[in-house]
């Protein structure tokens, strides 16, 4: 999964990926291997289609759908 961290960071344990980092769980970096396996947070920007339908998988039965942050026709994501 692909995203870009919104609004403020996002803590995991005694890490934190800072604001406007990309994440790409894919890759074998630090805040790949550190977010690989978690659910994305709901401040994370999908910049796949792959990010984008768990993260509505995730948060629509809250109803939090429209909380996902996306630029509708910028991000190349299908809805």
């Amino acid at each position: 999964m692909r995203y870009q961290l919104r609004d403020h960071g996002w803590a995991i344990g005694a890490f934190l990926i800072p604001e406007g980092r990309i994440v790409d769980t894919d890759l074998n970096n630090d805040f790949g291997n550190l977010a690989r396996g978690l659910n994305p947070p709901l401040n994370a920007q999908p910049l796949d289609q792959a990010t984008y339908d768990a993260m509505r998988a995730i948060y629509e039965p809250f109803g939090m759908t429209r909380w996902i942050i996306t630029v509708p026709g910028a991000d190349g994501i299908v809805r």
